[in-house]
């Protein structure tokens, strides 16, 4: 079996300029593992063709000897080459209709799929990620929104002279901007028509981690939810501060029958559960979001939700949502499409249901790109990369010709396989209603 591995092009996303192994990674396949690696040449990926060629990798369009092809975004099918080993995040394995078309060409032309979401070690934790980087690039990137937002409203900030994450030259870069922003605050204070400005994160996990580690840039008071009502009642809050609240589970939803939050009979039963955010939501000025989600659980502010609120005249300071989760019509309802790096605000009018690019007018700027991390491309990829390279052998050696049960692969990706063969795996056989 000739060991040799590919990195395609990314076709679906074209301006993404992640890749799966950055060239230094590649340089130690080839020169100490001895693994051939063919990289399609791309005029986006963020490390240039010349780069990964000093390494020793070969630059070609044909993958077609390789034995296993990485990619990051789902490939169009017109790209796939049958009977190939693929791996990329396909976002199938909720059944998402969008790809449907494309798994099935997959098992029509026997091609092998696997996705880097399902590779899980024993506890189940993930172990090929980008990290915390959707929660640093959501964070700069709703602080950046929010600027834009208060300055369109006549307020001056320090916020507005905060750049989209995609526009600074590294993540250190955007660090030190938020962190300058932060000693102006310190220092001058915000309008005080702004109130106590306040940012709500959602969810403990990657995703939220990389978030609040952006905002305690800042000079943040960490608040708990029933603070941040206090705070907004009384008044007496220190216009030199941005206050912070990580809302949990229990902060974000409460039985429908009444009584205490059960973390283990929410998650047997998430349908016995309502969403409580929605009455905090109006209290917040920034609502990140950045938990898991999916259609067993419940919505935690919806379109009905924010039209009740706009209706009644209720006190309403949120202005920005940084809904990093991006599932469309999803936690948060108002989240009606993914948007891009390009373009990627729209103002949600609760009363109209309408949206509007950019960030002027009536409602809630939405914050919705749905590729975080390709803002950060060079960090990014090299997290990702090293996260990836301890399976990498195992993976080229692979003879994805034999059956299921004799391949020879590390547990933690005998479990990413969705497709082989012409077949959906075991553990994915409900995806055949989906088709």
């Amino acid at each position: 079996m000739k060991q040799i591995i590919g990195i395609c092009r990314e076709t679906r996303a074209p301006r993404e300029k992640r890749t799966a192994l950055p060239p230094d990674l590649v340089g130690k396949l080839v020169f100490e593992d001895h693994i051939k690696v063919i990289v399609q040449p791309s005029p986006n990926r963020i490390f240039t063709d010349d780069a990964y060629r000093s390494v020793g990798a070969r630059i070609s369009e044909d993958l077609s000897s390789c034995n296993i092809i990485f990619g990051i975004k789902e490939i169009e099918q017109q790209h796939l080459i049958p009977g190939k080993t693929y791996c990329f995040f396909s976002h199938t394995i909720k059944g998402q209709k969008y790809n449907m078309p494309m798994l099935r060409h997959i098992l029509d032309n026997k091609i092998n799929l696997l996705d880097y979401e399902l590779v899980t070690n024993e506890a189940g934790k993930r172990q090929v990620f980008f990290g915390d980087f959707a929660g640093y690039a959501g964070m700069i990137n709703t602080l950046w929104a929010y600027g834009q937002r208060t300055a369109w409203e006549g307020f001056k900030t320090p916020f507005a002279d905060l750049l989209q994450s995609r526009d600074y030259h590294s993540l250190t870069a955007a660090r030190e901007a938020i962190t300058r922003v932060g000693h102006l605050i310190a220092a001058r204070g915000l309008p005080p028509e702004l109130g106590p400005v306040i940012i709500g994160v959602t969810g403990k996990g990657q995703v939220a981690r990389g978030a609040l580690d952006i905002a305690r840039l800042l000079p943040v008071k960490e608040v708990s939810p029933e603070e941040i009502l206090r705070l907004r009642e009384s008044g007496d809050y220190n216009p030199k501060a941005v206050y912070l609240c990580q809302l949990l589970r229990k902060d974000q939803v409460e039985p429908k029958g009444g009584g205490e939050f059960d973390r283990q009979d929410y998650a047997r039963n998430p349908g016995d559960y309502q969403s409580k955010l929605w009455r905090l939501a109006p209290h917040l000025s920034m609502l990140v979001n950045g938990i898991y989600w999916d259609p067993r659980f419940p919505i935690l502010y919806g379109k009905a939700h924010i039209k009740a609120q706009f209706e009644a005249g209720t006190p309403f300071h949120l202005k920005v949502i940084g809904d990093i989760t991006c599932d469309i019509e999803g936690s948060i309802e108002m989240t009606l499409r993914g948007s891009t790096s390009l373009d990627p605000l729209y103002v949600y009018d609760p009363l109209q249901e309408a949206i509007s690019d950019g960030f002027a007018g009536p409602g809630v700027v939405m914050m919705t790109v749905d590729k975080l991390p390709g803002e950060l491309p060079v960090e990014a990829s090299r997290f990702f990369g090293n996260s990836l390279l301890p399976y990498l052998p195992d993976l080229a050696a692979a003879d994805f010709s034999a059956p299921q049960a004799d391949l020879k692969l590390h547990p933690d990706f005998s479990k990413a396989i969705i497709a082989y063969q012409g077949k959906l795996t075991p553990n994915f056989q409900h995806l055949a209603d989906k088709l």
